[in-house]
């Protein structure tokens, strides 16, 4: 869906790749290359970029899905909000007890829940999607994980 997605984009002129698991390690490298350098404005990417992954100055994370557990959510918007400001938007359609689980964990960072996560909630989870804003370590909530690397 990655490799559709990025194909999408660019028929529609916006430069864009992909990086996914079926994908070769040089692809994968050279994809991340040309994004850093910003031959491509867009990088779709799965799972596979949730973790371990730097990028400078990421300023949106858009989730076309929500992952099955909050941590992995954590991990993907946590590629933004580290040098400058960041907005994380997520699609949403059912994952009532994640997103439950998501606001919890902001209340618990001591932030306040986006009115659009509240509205998804009070709303049995279907929304369009929802904005999360990302700043700094402020934002994010915190994951108990020794591979952190933001």
């Amino acid at each position: 869906m990655s490799d559709m997605a990025a194909m999408y984009l660019c028929q529609h002129g916006i430069p864009a790749t992909s990086i996914n698991g079926d994908r070769g390690q040089h692809l994968r490298e050279q994809a991340l290359s040309d994004f850093r350098n910003h031959k491509v404005s867009v990088l779709c990417a799965t799972d596979v970029c949730a973790r371990g992954i730097d990028v400078k100055q990421l300023d949106h994370v858009i989730n076309m899905e929500l992952p099955t557990d909050a941590i992995t959510y954590v991990h993907r918007i946590g590629r933004t909000g580290r040098i400058t400001n960041g907005w994380s938007t997520t699609f949403v359609e059912g994952g009532e007890y994640l997103l439950n689980e998501i606001a919890d964990m902001i209340r618990e960072s001591n932030e306040e829940v986006p009115e659009s996560l509240k509205a998804a909630i009070s709303g049995g989870g279907t929304t369009s999607a929802n904005n999360v804003p990302v700043t700094g370590q402020r934002g994010i909530p915190a994951a108990a994980d020794d591979n952190d690397d933001w």
